[in-house]
């Protein structure tokens, strides 16, 4: 049963396209996904269900490439990573909001401001 398995086993079986292993791991991260996207929205929580769709998108693309590059070596556990991933996810939609001046510099300045990017940008983005 795949709420049973780890998050190892469970991202092997997601990486082999399984649908119920996908379904599983939206149902056991789903809330904190969600939560860290809309933290990191603030004020434009009415983006937060296009950012998880755009979250959902960049895990599937290129092969599942973002969730293959998890390393539980590392040190850092799936959903830490899984949440990275959102941050960028949400930081990315407000740029692009903020490049079409559907908000302004201020509204952007508010995510730079209140989000540690050094610490996130530890990893870099090409492995993240």
């Amino acid at each position: 049963m795949l709420s049973s398995l780890d998050d190892a086993g469970l991202l092997r079986e997601v990486l082999t396209r399984s649908e119920p292993a996908w379904t599983e791991l939206l149902r056991r991260y789903r809330f904190v996904i969600e939560r860290t996207i809309a933290k990191a929205l603030k004020h434009h929580v009415d983006a937060a269900d296009d950012v998880f769709g755009d979250f959902c998108a960049l895990l599937l693309e290129r092969d599942m490439r973002k969730l293959r590059a998890w390393d539980p070596a590392r040190g850092a556990r799936l959903s830490t990573w899984l949440c990275l991933l959102a941050i960028h996810a949400a930081r990315d939609r407000l740029l692009t909001l903020r490049r079409n001046g559907r908000i302004g510099d201020d509204a952007y300045l508010v995510l730079e401001e209140e989000l540690d990017w050094a610490e996130l940008n530890a990893t870099p983005r090409g492995e993240a």
